[in-house]
């Protein structure tokens, strides 16, 4: 069985931070690496995001993070297709049975959606040549 967390990120001022009561934590910060990580996935265009994770992979997972180092009480993470680099605190066991998973997949739900100018100026992105699905026509 493959368990999905949720964790609602948002900005407090400049700095990305979590809230899980459950767990006592309140205006947890990203720090070294993981608030670079959340600019990278919201463009530093949106002051929240919701992240899907999981120890295993699942299908509409965008990023896999690998656990390179345990240190200080966390774990040192790479992400291969941003090449980041990031410390997620101990904070992270909670959600894996006390400890620092080996692989967390994670889906990033960036709201409101970054509108197709947003992602022009990221991507050069060409929606002209966007074809409907099959069905999804008025014909």
């Amino acid at each position: 069985m493959n368990t999905l967390s949720v964790i609602n990120a948002y900005k407090d001022k400049r700095t990305w931070v979590f809230d899980e009561p459950e767990y006592g934590l309140v205006k947890e910060p990203f720090v070294a690496g993981a608030d670079n990580f959340l600019d990278y996935v919201t463009r530093k265009k949106r002051d929240k995001v919701t992240l899907v994770f999981s120890s295993k992979s699942f299908p509409i997972s965008n990023y896999s993070l690998k656990l390179w180092e345990e240190c200080h009480g966390g774990g040192i993470y790479h992400e291969n297709s941003t090449k980041s680099e990031m410390w997620l605190c101990g904070a992270t066991k909670h959600y894996f049975n006390g400890k620092m998973p080996k692989e967390i997949h994670v889906q990033c739900i960036v709201e409101p959606r970054l509108t197709d100018e947003e992602l022009s100026d990221i991507y050069a992105f060409d929606h002209t040549n966007i074809k409907p699905l099959k069905g999804d026509t008025d014909e």
